[in-house]
């Protein structure tokens, strides 16, 4: 007997022409060049069919002034009552469903004429809607922080933009130690003129006391803002802020404008300090990557070109993420929708596409940056 999927649907044609070329076809990543979901994919991606649950829950080890402490003893005799160990806690991120509907008449089926054009006519649906999964998941990757739902819910992933940001006003590190750093308590960022970002990230609340550990280091927020231009001392402070005890940033999101800033100043000599690098006697003028210390620095064209303080109209400029690509995790049931075909006594060929998926994060505070340049 041959070997034969129990799902009729799945053998015969729709195996050979549709599922053939969905395996090879993934997304475009690189269409609107727009690398970060690549590069989560590849370097956090953790793919498995099922078993996350309606929420996923990444664990959070955070200083507290409570529980046991270690202090100096005048004697050996010395009793200390037992106290339990505190300071443990986990962050909730919902897993997200999305659907695409795919279909054609069958009188454009049989318009197509031979089989290879039939072939080709069910191929660019399919293509369409990949390409259209690929930007809706893009737009809520990149979501501005006060957008509803983009911390991660059932009808959308998370933005990075929500994830990597800081608190309000209540915002303290609640005497713990070590102290919260300096730019953990600047106010967050905001994409619209007066709006609120969301600061209950992962179930976890930014804006209270003791929360300031959940917050990333955001600069250029606090108080009025000064103008501020982008410059490799600027930028090695801003490694510096998530750059803790051996882990460094490995990933810098960029604009393409802050992208050609960076190479003016490793191409053009002068008071910029850079050098022309020359091989023969044409000389090598620009980069197609930039690596800064142990980051990769990669263009992101939606990367936010403008910003706010968060419930102020104090205008920002483009952003610059330092991540740790360590403590943000891509969790999904696979990198493209999986379809499947719906039978139905209408005179039309329909596939439905489902996809299932979060960003995550065990660790959204010191080990990565943000800073809205003001000018360039």
């Amino acid at each position: 007997m041959a070997l034969t999927n129990a799902d009729a649907a799945a053998n015969g044609f729709t195996s050979a022409v549709r599922d053939a070329w969905l395996s090879a076809n993934y997304m475009p990543l690189f269409t609107q060049r727009s690398p970060v979901l690549k590069m989560l994919q590849l370097r956090r991606g953790i793919t498995k069919p099922r078993g996350y649950g309606d929420r996923m829950r990444e664990p959070v080890m955070v200083p507290v002034t409570t529980g046991p402490d270690f202090h100096g003893v005048t004697t050996g005799y010395e009793e200390d009552e037992p106290e339990p160990m505190t300071g443990y806690t986990s962050a909730y991120y919902y897993l997200s469903q999305y659907k695409i509907d795919v279909s054609w008449d069958d009188y454009d089926t049989v318009r197509g004429g031979d089989p290879v054009e039939m072939v080709r006519w069910s191929e660019s649906h399919f293509k369409n809607a990949l390409l259209r999964a690929f930007n809706k998941l893009l737009k809520h990757l990149w979501s501005p922080p006060e957008t509803v739902g983009s911390t991660g819910i059932r009808t959308r992933i998370a933005s990075l933009r929500t994830l990597i940001n800081s608190g309000g006003s209540n915002t303290t590190d609640g005497g713990a130690d070590p102290p919260a750093q300096l730019n953990q308590l600047n106010p967050a960022l905001v994409g619209t003129s007066g709006a609120t970002a969301i600061t209950n990230v992962g179930s976890l609340e930014r804006n209270a006391a003791g929360a300031a550990y959940w917050c990333s280091n955001v600069w250029n927020t606090s108080g009025t803002p000064a103008v501020q231009a982008l410059t490799v001392q600027v930028l090695n402070d801003i490694y510096e802020d998530a750059y803790q005890e051996g882990e460094e940033p490995d990933l810098c999101i960029v604009p393409p404008a802050l992208y050609s800033k960076m190479q003016n100043l490793l191409t053009v000599g002068g008071s910029n300090g850079g050098q022309v690098f020359g091989e023969s006697r044409l000389a090598k003028l620009g980069f197609s990557a930039i690596k800064f210390r142990n980051a990769e620095l990669v263009v992101d064209k939606r990367c936010p070109l403008t910003g706010y303080v968060s419930g102020t109209s104090t205008a920002l400029g483009m952003h610059l993420f330092m991540l740790n690509m360590r403590h943000l995790f891509w969790r999904t049931t696979g990198n493209k929708p999986k379809f499947k075909e719906v039978v139905s006594n209408r005179l039309i060929e329909e596939h439905v596409g489902s996809w299932y998926g979060a960003l995550t994060g065990d660790h959204l505070g010191n080990v990565h940056a943000v800073h809205p340049f003001l000018s360039q």
